[in-house]
């Protein structure tokens, strides 16, 4: 079969692959798709719905068309999946195909490398629910960062040409044996991303920390960031997954802080965030952005807000004065620190604040260092309480602190505004917390 492409107008172009001028015609924004797809291997079609919705409206019925069209001069590949057991869900998944493939190196869209890449082996995937978990993180952030970063990569550390990633990059996570599921970086941060089904042991989560940890000591030129993802009803999944995640989030943060004691912390370079598949997608894009983790000017912006929405509202019976940021988290003081006045009898209370990073283990170090200093009376500022606060009531809500302190409340910024619950919540159990009154 011969293979010829002609332009046919300005954004589509007629590919044939045979006799009689067959075969199909596609857009440019149909070939960066191809290309997404070449790179990321493996999807669902839901997954590449929604991809292509990400530059033109397309129903389900008509990508089916398309899609069937494309596959039939093996454009892109398909495959229905099902595994025989109660509670899971058929799946269609797609791959490049190998003309789909010659389109591209041929177009230059892809590098020559690509002509011996064993392409049907990206179907050869063991756990189809780990990889589309990973894809569904991966596509989605694709989708939400299109327009917004122009250095943004999509990794796979399986395999990657060399417009996709370094070399240099590449023998630097491999000198750690650092082998993620996914890598998505942008501005100098590199995210790792690790999709969990609950089948690994803790014991295997603290060996990849250990790793990453020793990746971010080796490489102070990189920002590393890894997110463990868990497995939720976010996504139709082959196998049926028990509804216990937020007991698996607080074990594998425990996990982890472990580990980063048991080498007397992580390095300043290196953050790891814990969260279900579900907040994952917002999370990522947030990183890739530069957004997070929150730098110390924004933690003290923030701050500084909260404090004004508190004095701002006339009801309470407190206020907050004398305001100061630390400037740092080194010795004996964190972050933020406020006198809490009673506005009734004037009694005058010091307390720390602190920007909670929904997700991140740090938090649990950062509050627990909190209690340990406080127990022990070696506290700078004499604070007798921590007020942990997000920026809003969605992160508050879906967070896993994990601890039970008496002397540590959260809230958010949400609740502190007009019409606002004006709530302060205390943890009552590792998974739980319950409204309380700031005392």
């Amino acid at each position: 079969m011969g293979f010829c492409y002609g332009e046919v107008f300005t954004i589509k172009h007629h590919f044939s692959f045979g006799i009689n001028g067959r075969g199909v015609n596609l857009q440019d924004f149909e070939l960066d798709l191809l290309r997404i797809l070449a790179n990321q291997k493996l999807v669902t079609s839901k997954q590449f719905l929604d991809l292509y919705n990400m530059h033109k409206p397309i129903s389900g019925d008509s990508l089916r068309v398309k899609l069937s069209r494309w596959s039939k001069y093996d454009v892109v590949s398909t495959q229905n999946v099902r595994v025989q057991r109660r509670f899971g869900n058929p799946l269609k998944h797609i791959r490049i195909g190998q003309n789909g493939l010659r389109v591209l190196v041929d177009m230059k869209i892809l590098s020559p490398d690509w002509n011996k890449v064993e392409i049907k082996k990206f179907s050869q995937i063991k756990n189809y629910d780990h990889f589309f978990g990973i894809q569904e993180i991966a596509t989605k952030t694709i989708i939400n960062l299109q327009n917004k970063l122009s250095d943004f990569k999509s990794i796979s550390p399986g395999f990657a040409d060399g417009s996709a990633v370094s070399e240099g990059e590449l023998s630097l996570i491999a000198a750690d044996n650092v082998i993620p599921d996914w890598i998505l970086s942008s501005k100098g941060q590199m995210l790792f991303l690790e999709f969990d089904t609950g089948n690994e042991s803790l014991h295997v989560i603290q060996d990849k920390v250990r790793h990453y940890i020793s990746l971010s000591k080796r490489d102070h030129s990189n920002k590393y960031i890894v997110l463990f993802s868990l497995i939720d009803e976010s996504m139709p999944t082959l196998r049926y997954y028990p509804d216990n995640r937020k007991i698996r989030i607080n074990n594998m943060k425990m996990a982890i802080k472990e580990t980063f004691d048991s080498v007397g912390g992580n390095s300043s370079n290196l953050s790891v965030y814990v969260v279900s598949l579900n907040r994952s997608v917002r999370l990522a894009e947030e990183i890739l952005i530069g957004t997070k983790p929150y730098g110390l000017l924004n933690q003290e912006i923030e701050l500084d807000t909260f404090a004004t929405l508190i004095n701002d509202n006339n009801g309470l019976d407190f206020r907050f004065e004398n305001i100061r940021h630390a400037g740092s988290q080194t010795g004996h003081t964190l972050d933020t620190i406020v006198e809490i006045v009673n506005k009734s009898s004037g009694r005058r209370t010091n307390a720390s604040l602190l920007l909670m990073d929904e997700g991140n283990v740090d938090m649990i170090a950062k509050v627990k260092r909190f209690s340990d200093y406080s127990q022990m009376n070696v506290l700078d500022n004499d604070s007798k309480i921590l007020i942990g606060v997000y920026k809003n009531k969605v992160q508050l809500k879906n967070e896993i602190i994990g601890i039970n302190l008496p002397n540590v409340y959260f809230t958010d910024m949400d609740s502190w505004k007009p019409s606002g619950s004006q709530e302060f919540l205390r943890t009552v159990s590792p998974t739980k917390m319950e409204v309380c009154t700031l005392e």
